[in-house]
């Protein structure tokens, strides 16, 4: 099979200039080359966190036993959504004919108001699919500050509220997170939803070469034998999973055109349909949505991934064999706290050369004894440059 790196994908939509069916965008754009590239570089980093701040990874990663689940981003389109709804009405899977599809539409807010807008998402509800956020302008979040950031999602929340609809997943425009804007909507009751196989339907309804021709110099991270064959493209990446999240956009002719040929082909190839909330199918997305803050376990196989303040969070070892240990931040004078989470205190713990936040010892970590291998003691605040008083705590330290 030929080689076909999904995430390549990333830093190519930047060179091709424009991305159809999101945004218009130039290629002098230096934000949109910043994100596109930040991205793939956060994919291919090899840092252990890169999973959880990753706005396209899933943590599922397979085998998916020969379930897909198809996902459609930037609508609705009034022009393509209503007929590639119909196509997913009418079509029955070989594997199981009783079964209509359900797939997920990730939508942005902008296109969520008017009657026909809202009869798209009403068809969408009463087949089963899923409506998604995807923000409300398809801003790249990462380079947002947190407040915008959050009217960004907010916008689409409360627009799909007034449709009566939850907003459980979430789509970052670009897939470009980071661990602060991952951490953000994690907060906001999101999963974050990335996918396993890009289709590059946008390169395919590019007009250079010919809708249907992916064109090397719009998009080069094709191999050259699927140069016109999006169908064999996207098989040749579910083979690497045995199924999974397929990323499509609504919102293209060439998209709608070819979903026929792509839906029949998974059909030959003995897929199945799922969706995004099958806990089997995908147990990790479904799962508890993880709160990382100060206290929280950490090791060589979970980094802490979240920020405050401009200050990255770090793990502190307990445990020197294994490296084992809880989420810190560095401080000076002052910690900051989160509902639900022990409250935090700033401790010297280098001869008072710095400080770091350390979880008080209280009922919530049961004093201490979540916190393996460490122990409650009464401990000094580091006050550094600030301007905190003097005062000393009970707090959880090896």
């Amino acid at each position: 099979m030929p080689e076909y790196r999904p995430f390549r994908i990333l830093a190519t939509l930047l060179m091709a200039g424009s991305i159809p069916g999101c945004q218009q965008l130039e290629p002098e754009d230096s934000h949109v080359r910043e994100a596109w590239n930040q991205s793939y570089a956060d994919q291919t980093s090899g840092k252990a966190d890169s999973v959880a701040c990753s706005g396209i990874t899933v943590a599922d990663q397979g085998d998916f036993q020969g379930q897909v689940i198809l996902t459609f981003d930037d609508g609705p389109n009034p022009n393509t959504t209503p007929e590639i709804l119909r196509l997913l009405r009418e079509h029955r899977n070989s594997v199981d004919e009783a079964a209509p599809i359900e797939a997920t539409f990730f939508v942005l807010g902008k296109r969520l108001h008017g009657e026909q807008a809202e009869s798209m998402i009403t068809d969408m509800v009463a087949d089963g699919h899923l409506v998604g956020n995807h923000t409300n302008e398809h801003f790249d979040l990462r380079r947002l500050s947190t407040t915008r950031a959050r009217a960004e999602v907010d916008n689409v929340t409360n627009r799909l509220a007034e449709l009566e609809l939850p907003g459980n997943y979430l789509r970052f425009p670009f897939g470009s997170a980071g661990c602060s804007k991952v951490a953000l909507v994690q907060s906001m009751d999101y999963r974050v939803a990335g996918w396993h196989v890009d289709s590059a339907d946008w390169c395919f309804a590019s007009s250079k070469g010919g809708v249907g021709h992916c064109d090397r110099r719009t998009f080069k991270y094709v191999d050259e034998t699927y140069r016109d064959d999006m169908v064999g493209l996207i098989l040749s990446q579910l083979k690497l999973h045995n199924g999974g999240i397929l990323l499509m956009h609504d919102v293209h002719e060439n998209t709608k055109d070819t979903l026929p040929d792509i839906l029949r082909a998974l059909d030959d190839a003995g897929y199945s349909y799922t969706n995004l909330n099958d806990r089997i199918a995908l147990p990790k997305l479904n799962g508890q949505l993880e709160r990382q803050w100060v206290g929280s376990l950490c090791g060589p196989e979970q980094s802490c991934y979240f920020e405050h303040g401009g200050e990255a969070s770090y793990c502190m070892p307990v445990n020197v064999d294994t490296q084992a240990g809880f989420c810190s931040l560095a401080c000076e004078g002052y910690c900051p706290d989160l509902a639900g989470m022990a409250p935090t205190f700033c401790v010297a713990l280098d001869d008072g050369q710095s400080g770091a936040c350390i979880p008080q010892s209280v009922e919530k970590n049961t004093f201490c004894e979540d916190l393996p291998g460490t122990q409650t003691t009464l401990a000094e605040r580091y006050v550094g440059d600030s301007n905190a008083p003097a005062k000393s705590s009970e707090v959880c330290l090896p």
